[in-house]
């Protein structure tokens, strides 16, 4: 034990490879999601119908679709990759800066943590941006995605197909989409292979060594 100890003390592995990312969900079915308009249901044939469209009303109101809360203890970043898809495309009347969503982070209470949007330079057709929101202070351990039209009509912005968000965690060591125990297990074990791949740099120090124990341990007993 005294020598397993002294090993793991002495031990430092060089970071070769990017953080860790894996899919929160992944959904052309919206399944659990809400669209705020109620004479449109969220199903696979409205969807691939281009039926869910996010676009503000000439009285002022805004369509928009939220995502079910998902959990972000050990996030880092969250990257939301949206596609959208404008059935009856004419360039003509389509512009740019109509052509953008508003990806809003939101706490349990509903309320916006963080927001971008998404804008195109060169807008066609079909459609897909890739966003990220960097963890900020103050996020919840549990929050929502919604997705909601920015300057935005129905003739310009189309109508959402398909969103996919994925989340780089600190501390999800083994892959499996949740921090655990497990994962301390699989940081001593990654320590003695001295294997090289950033998801073990769990402190963002640049090596891996068993300060990251330490800050894995920490994250798992703060869940």
């Amino acid at each position: 034990m005294k020598r397993l100890f002294g090993f793991l003390m002495c031990s430092v592995v060089c970071v070769v490879c990017l953080a860790q990312a894996f899919p929160q969900f992944s959904s052309k079915s919206f399944d659990q999601w809400t669209y705020n308009r109620a004479d449109v249901e969220l199903n696979s044939y409205n969807i691939l119908h281009n039926k869910i469209t996010l676009f503000t009303t000439q009285a002022g109101n805004t369509y928009t679709l939220t995502s079910p809360a998902f959990t972000c203890e050990a996030v880092d970043t969250l990257t939301v990759t949206t596609t959208w898809v404008t059935e009856f495309w004419n360039e003509s009347y389509f512009k740019p800066e109509r052509a953008a969503l508003t990806v809003a982070l939101l706490n349990e209470q509903g309320e916006t943590v963080d927001s971008v949007i998404c804008a195109l330079a060169t807008p066609s057709k079909t459609n897909t941006l890739a966003v990220k929101l960097d963890r900020q202070p103050g996020w919840p351990s549990r929050a929502q995605l919604r997705l909601a039209a920015w300057k935005a009509d129905v003739q310009s912005n189309g109508a959402v197909r398909e969103v996919v968000l994925e989340v780089s965690a600190r501390g999800d060591v083994n892959c499996d989409g949740t921090v655990s125990i497990a994962d301390v297990t699989a940081l001593v074990n990654a320590l003695l292979d001295e294997k090289e791949d950033a998801v073990f740099d769990v402190n963002n120090d640049g090596s891996v060594s068993i300060a990251d124990i330490t800050a894995l341990v920490n994250i798992v007993l703060n869940l």
